[in-house]
């Protein structure tokens, strides 16, 4: 697995870690050797434990991450925005939370396609519990909505000002957009 390939790299480099945060990293490059290293890479100044990766805001809290996706996607915007807030209050990186929001909002896509074994055997058994609950609750147009809004967010760099990526929410919530 990749996980094991890390661990492996980890014990090369003298490197104290954790197994479930190798899993972490490897979960996050949803199935990319490359990916996986990219985000072994960022975090080896450090010992890679899930600790230091929470407190480096590489992992979102779920309590934290599945109400806001699910207030983006159905487009509660005070809401929305409050969990916004509650994530960079409490010193959370807005990059991750945008890139944690992308990760989950496909892998919620790929339950309602139906399609979700091709993505599952990179996916933790958690994480795939909450994308069905949340695709059980959601509509596909939306989601798809809600996808190119997040790529905007990203690719824009608003990430890196928590003005910008409100004002986004507010557009998100507030626009009617079509996709086909």
């Amino acid at each position: 697995t990749i996980s094991n390939y890390l661990a492996n790299i980890c014990t090369q480099e003298k490197i104290i870690y954790e197994e479930q945060a190798l899993e972490v990293l490897s979960d996050r490059a949803r199935g990319s050797i490359r990916d996986a290293l990219v985000n072994l890479e960022g975090v080896m100044y450090d010992d890679i434990m899930i600790k230091n990766l929470q407190e480096q805001g590489f992992i979102v809290d779920a309590k934290i991450l599945i109400p806001f996706l699910y207030y983006f996607i159905t487009r509660k915007e005070k809401e929305c925005v409050e969990k916004l807030h509650e994530y960079a209050d409490n010193g959370g990186v807005l990059k991750h939370l945008i890139d944690a929001s992308i990760d989950f909002i496909r892998l919620v896509h790929t339950h309602l396609l139906e399609a979700s074994n091709s993505i599952d055997m990179f996916v933790s058994p958690t994480r795939i519990s909450l994308a069905k609950q949340v695709a059980s609750k959601v509509n596909i147009k939306d989601v798809r909505e809600s996808i190119i809004k997040l790529f905007n967010i990203k690719f824009d760099h608003f990430y890196t000002d928590l003005v910008k990526v409100e004002i986004s929410i507010i557009e998100h919530c507030n626009i009617i957009m079509k996709v086909s």
